[in-house]
């Protein structure tokens, strides 16, 4: 039996479009922000393939994500990765530090990650301070070096004395 597609309408976004179930419009724009040659999880589903889906399985997978988002649950191997080590560029490999660890996701469980962003960002976006650029599409670290460079010097020629307190966390994260 093949499941009913849904086609999502202004007014439920209106109402209320997080409880609102996705689209094969949605789905279909998130199967094609998919990138390819990335390497498979734990399901061993490439993206190539979820590209390569016929009708019947966009709409089983649709449904999968629609029940997901109604009960609030998701698959238990969506909850496990893969790690595998990666060698950094030039480093010797006998030394356990100088491999960093990477987490191989399942793709579909990246596909309902992208539908639920692509619902969520229209709505969050419109309460962010324009200073925030990480993880925005538009901005980078180019525009807020060159963004905090103008801020001084119009500081400077209204005679201005600008101070700045800068905290490197990359390494921030390596003791947690």
């Amino acid at each position: 039996k093949q499941p009913k597609i849904l086609i999502r309408r202004q007014t439920d976004l209106e109402e209320n479009h997080f409880s609102a179930p996705y689209t094969i419009d949605e789905l279909n724009a998130g199967i094609s922000h998919l990138k390819k040659s990335k390497a498979a999880g734990l399901d061993d589903i490439c993206t190539e393939q979820i590209k390569h889906f016929g009708p019947v399985t966009k709409s089983w997978v649709l449904c999968l994500f629609n029940n997901c988002s109604s009960t609030l649950r998701i698959p238990k191997l969506w909850q496990q990765a893969h790690v595998i080590a990666l060698l950094k560029p030039g480093k010797d490999t006998s030394d356990p530090k100088n491999f960093r660890p990477i987490s191989l996701l399942c793709h579909l469980y990246k596909l309902y990650e992208r539908l639920i962003l692509n619902c969520l960002s229209p709505h969050i976006e419109q309460h962010l301070i324009p200073e925030q650029a990480r993880f925005r599409p538009g901005k980078s670290c180019t525009g807020q070096i060159l963004n905090i460079t103008q801020h001084i010097e119009d500081g400077f020629e209204r005679g201005m004395i600008t101070g700045g307190v800068f905290v490197d966390l990359s390494a921030a994260y390596d003791t947690v």
